[in-house]
């Protein structure tokens, strides 16, 4: 539904929710729902066999996480696997009542206002997708180290100063998300991450990279465009021989190890506005470089 359901229609889509055994998935996003939602809300949990519910916004249900009103989740709350609540109004500190829901495997919290994620967020270990893109997020808590099932975490667009050493506890996470904040460094423990295939990590304030990003050899996707990058040590290009597309444009590079070479694979080389006068004579002509 998309666009054209109102409340009245709302009320009489909750008998069908109620009865539909077969329903495992509702998405109500961009619809005018208003005081319908209690009635859906309720429908879907009558049902026992929905397990994702899309699009309910803020206000209009007793989920409601951006002003701490969610009460103890019941069974059926606690046994959604995937919630939706990008484009909402949520706003300030997301409640620590939203971890009582232990089984969610996919959270999509995109372009909201949330300043702060739950400190206990480690509770929700089976989490594989984690999206809270375009927010006002200035920290990860600690506890995000116990998201090991994690394959996929989008950031981007947030105000996060640091990341915890903890992130290195995600060593199942292949595409990593994180342009468009204020990080100055990266820890060490990326090193671990071992299992990365994308890492995003452009428009930061990153002046350095960790030799220990070495050990991330699956990378096919490394960008690192607009950050205050100085130099790129050879023991991470020599080791990364995977890497399809490489992204160091708007950095303060003033030379390339000829290691670059290395990456025999890679179509695209971004290297616009550095400090280099010259590349390496070890990169082949046919790549394309700028």
């Amino acid at each position: 539904w998309n666009g054209w359901l109102k409340a009245p229609d709302a009320v009489l889509l909750s008998f069908d929710l109620e009865f539909n055994r077969a329903l495992t998935s509702v998405n109500l996003l961009r619809n005018d729902i208003g005081d319908g939602a209690a009635a859906i809300v309720a429908a879907a949990k009558q049902n026992g066999n929905i397990k994702t519910l899309c699009g309910i916004k803020e206000g209009e249900t007793e989920i409601n996480f951006a002003n701490k009103r969610l009460g103890a989740p019941d069974a059926v709350l606690l046994s959604f696997e995937t919630l939706n609540l990008s484009d909402n109004f949520l706003n300030g500190p997301l409640s620590e009542q939203a971890t009582k829901l232990v089984n969610l495997e996919e959270l999509l919290l995109d372009v909201n206002q949330i300043s702060a994620l739950p400190k206990a967020l480690g509770a929700w270990s089976k989490l594989r997708v984690f999206s809270a893109a375009e927010n006002e997020i200035t920290e990860l808590p600690a506890d995000v180290g116990e998201w090991r099932e994690s394959v996929f975490i989008n950031l981007r667009n947030n105000k996060l100063k640091e990341l915890p050493n903890e992130v290195g506890q995600w060593v199942k996470l292949e595409r990593l998300y994180l342009g468009c904040n204020q990080l100055q460094g990266i820890p060490q423990e990326f090193g671990s991450l071992t299992s990365l295939v994308e890492l995003e990590l452009r428009n930061n304030q990153i002046a350095e990279l960790p030799m220990t990003l070495s050990a991330c050899a699956r990378l096919q996707k490394l960008h690192l465009g607009n950050n205050k990058i100085v130099e790129v040590p050879s023991e991470i290009l020599s080791a990364l021989l995977e890497v399809e597309e490489l992204h160091l444009y708007k950095n303060k590079l003033e030379s390339l190890p000829p290691e670059l070479g290395c990456l025999t694979k890679c179509h695209t080389m971004s290297f616009s506005t550095n400090n280099l006068r010259t590349l390496p004579d070890e990169v082949r002509p046919a790549r394309r470089a700028r």
